[in-house]
Order: structure tokens, then C-alpha cells, then sequence
């Protein structure tokens, strides 16, 4: 008798606090003047959701686009879609990708630009430039994990500022 009294306070509950978690959203958005590089956006992006999902948050992605950099300081950019989804934040990334003469052509980002914005009243949490380093040497496999870890920092970093923002 006394368990089944204890299952229905515990159920009861858990039905009465609502369940929900920090949504994030990542948009990353290629440089439409610079090389086409989907395969090395995807290993940025992919690095991006592993270390959210690690931080706890519940993240998404857009469809990696391209854009003029003049077009990515839009503060709306982004957001009519974000609260469509119900999203609490936004990161929106920028790379610009350059084309190492050789054969086969080697891509590699030369620039990158970031913006954590809060979809719910549009404010920018956070913002950074940083031009990359050329990768000299490696496989495709090599980059495809140097972007990868690139994508990690990048949502590390948005995960601290938020942390930061809540105290």
C-alpha cells in the first residue's frame, strides 16, 4: 500500500513539472564568393552538435547554405526560422572556404565569423572573427577531424558564455 501511495505522488509529479531542456540551433552558412566545401562544413557543424548534446542542450541544424558576408551581419538573419522551431538560442556560423592549388585541389577554411544570438529577443550573446590557419599537409580524413574539433570549441565556447549568462 505504501509503494503504490509513493508511485503516485512520484507520477503525479513528474506530470505536474514540465520537462523541457535549452533548444540551440546551429546555422552554418559558407561564404557564396569563396569555394563550395559541404563535406568540411558538415565535419564544422558535426563538431558543433556532439559538444552541445554534450553540454546538455537540445540541438538542431539548418541546411548549410551560402551567403555574402555583408548579408551574415543581418541581425534578423535567422531568426524568423529559430522561433518557428521553437529554438531558445542560435549560432550562427560563417566560413569562407579558399582552394590550395595542387592536385587535386585542396580546400580549407580561411576565415571563419560566429554570432550566439537569444532567438527570443533577437540580442547577440556573443560574436567572434578569426581568420585559420592553412592546413600545410593531410589527408582528407586529417581536415575533415581538425573541423571537427574546430566545431567542438565553437559550441564549447557558446556553452560557457550561456552558463556564464545564467549565473
Amino acid at each position: 500500500m505504501d509503494r503504490t501511495i509513493a508511485a503516485l505522488i512520484l507520477a503525479f509529479v513528474c506530470l505536474a513539472v514540465p520537462l523541457s531542456g535549452q533548444t540551440f540551433s546551429v546555422a552554418l552558412l559558407e561564404d557564396s564568393a569563396g569555394a563550395e566545401a559541404t563535406e568540411l562544413s558538415n565535419a564544422v557543424l558535426s563538431g558543433c552538435l556532439d559538444q552541445l548534446f554534450y553540454a546538455g542542450f537540445i540541438a538542431t541544424n539548418e541546411t548549410i547554405g551560402r551567403i555574402a558576408r555583408p548579408e551574415f551581419q543581418s541581425s534578423a538573419l535567422g531568426l524568423q526560422s529559430a522561433r518557428e522551431g521553437y529554438v531558445d538560442f542560435l549560432a550562427l556560423v560563417w566560413i569562407r572556404y579558399a582552394v590550395r592549388p595542387s592536385d587535386p585541389p585542396v580546400r580549407y577554411p580561411e576565415a571563419l565569423a560566429w554570432r550566439l544570438v537569444r532567438v527570443r529577443d533577437g540580442s547577440a550573446l556573443a560574436e567572434g572573427f578569426q581568420r585559420l590557419e592553412q592546413y600545410e599537409s593531410g589527408t582528407t580524413d586529417e581536415r575533415t577531424e581538425r573541423l571537427s574539433r574546430l566545431g567542438r570549441g565553437l559550441a564549447d565556447l557558446w556553452a560557457k558564455t550561456l552558463k556564464k549568462e545564467r549565473g
